[in-house]
């Protein structure tokens, strides 16, 4: 993975927070040259945020949850209470673009090789 820039939107964000910036700084990074890559980051960086909130927001801390998948935990209505209405649609965009990116990478570039390399393993027998 190439360096991040010096200079990032994320700077502003407090040196304590940085540990959690790095898959943002990195999506950001490669927004313009590799957008699959960037949307794969940047859902991953949300997947951070979410579950670091659910770990130490006073209001999620406690709740009860039994699937812990992303989606479900922004669905949760502690969560949904807690996250400005204007803002959970785009988050919620960032998951699913996240989600379509790996999806994509798994159809175009897993399956072929998974099935180029099962045919050689048929041919060698």
């Amino acid at each position: 993975m190439s360096s991040i820039p010096s200079f990032s939107n994320f700077d502003a964000l407090p040196i304590a927070w940085q540990e959690l910036t790095n898959n943002l700084r990195n999506a950001e990074y490669y927004v313009t040259s590799d957008a699959a890559h960037s949307a794969l980051l940047a859902r991953k960086a949300l997947e951070e945020w979410v579950r670091w909130m659910f770990t130490n927001d006073e209001d999620l801390v406690d709740v009860k949850i039994y699937d812990d998948s992303l989606a479900n935990l922004m669905h949760h209505q502690a969560f949904k209470d807690i996250i400005a209405p204007k803002f959970f649609a785009p988050l919620n965009i960032v998951r699913k673009l996240g989600n379509d990116a790996n999806n994509i990478f798994l159809f175009y570039w897993i399956c072929p090789i998974a099935y180029e390399l099962d045919n050689k393993d048929e041919r060698n027998v």
